[in-house]
């Protein structure tokens, strides 16, 4: 029998589609099939052919976006999946490899650098509480030992290959140590500390301890500089770092409580070495 292709023959295989897919067992069977073409190298290349060819126009694009925000607005929840199943993926080198020169390739236009900051303004404006996910998240990975040491070799080659353009904004120069800056180094420099910049970052979060040896570290806080409420905070900062931190305060220095501070700064480093 022959059809002709048009409302009656549309109708026609749309109630036969519906039928077979009653069927028991038979969607279950229809899914595997898709996902098993979709990892096949040549059902990979077909998908991002497709999707590349569809978002190629404005149009679509703009819908796409219109439809995926309005359904997480009606479903909070997906949000979160979605966040979830992007973090189980494989991240194999090659994928991440692969990732960052697309990402570098998009930013190279400036149009493209644009939008996605006003993007994500517009986003941070509207959901405050996504800035601060976002900024947990950061803290969370930049705490890793792999990232603290990445940072760490990053920043030190900044500071050898300018150093006209850093070195002279860095006040931990040698001879430009504060008052009790200088009086916790005469303590210190025999145990191996050292009073070079040791960049690390967390976040949007620079840390510049003052004296460091390996996960130890003595910070000078000056009373008219510095607060409870801020030290606590650059505490929990450098723990996440993997960091013991030590904290002498202006008013331990003076000359009749220098001793004791002393003491104190030698028992600590004993304690953790």
């Amino acid at each position: 029998m022959v059809f002709e292709k048009g409302e009656a023959h549309s109708r026609m295989v749309a109630e036969s589609n519906r039928k077979r897919a009653r069927k028991p067992g038979y969607r279950e069977q229809v899914n595997a099939k898709i996902s098993a073409t979709k990892k096949t190298p040549e059902g990979k290349l077909r998908a991002s052919q497709g999707q590349k060819k569809a978002y190629s126009e404005p149009e679509r694009r703009a819908l796409q976006s219109q439809i995926t925000e309005q359904s997480y607005i009606d479903h909070p929840e997906l949000r979160d999946v979605r966040a979830k199943h992007l973090s189980e993926l494989e991240r194999t080198p090659e994928s991440r490899k692969k990732l960052s020169e697309s990402q570098k390739k998009r930013l190279e236009d400036s149009g493209a650098r644009q939008t996605l900051s006003t993007s994500l303004r517009k986003a941070y404006e509207e959901h405050p509480e996504w800035r601060e996910r976002r900024s947990e998240k950061q803290k969370e990975v930049m705490a890793r030992p792999s990232s603290v040491e990445r940072n760490r070799q990053q920043m030190r080659r900044l500071w050898d290959e300018a150093p006209d353009k850093l070195r002279p904004m860095h006040r931990w120069k040698s001879g430009n140590m504060t008052r009790i800056e200088k009086v916790i180094w005469s303590i210190v420099e025999p145990y191996g500390f050292e009073f070079e910049p040791h960049y690390y970052r967390i976040g949007d979060n620079f840390l510049l301890p003052d004296f460091v040896r390996g996960n130890l570290v003595i910070e000078v806080q000056g009373e008219y500089w510095h607060t409870e409420e801020e030290t606590a905070e650059r505490e929990r900062l450098l723990n996440l770092l993997g960091m013991e931190v030590l904290f002498v305060w202006g008013e331990e220095l003076k000359r009749n409580t220098l001793p004791a501070t002393k003491e104190k700064i030698l028992q600590w480093i004993g304690a953790n070495t």
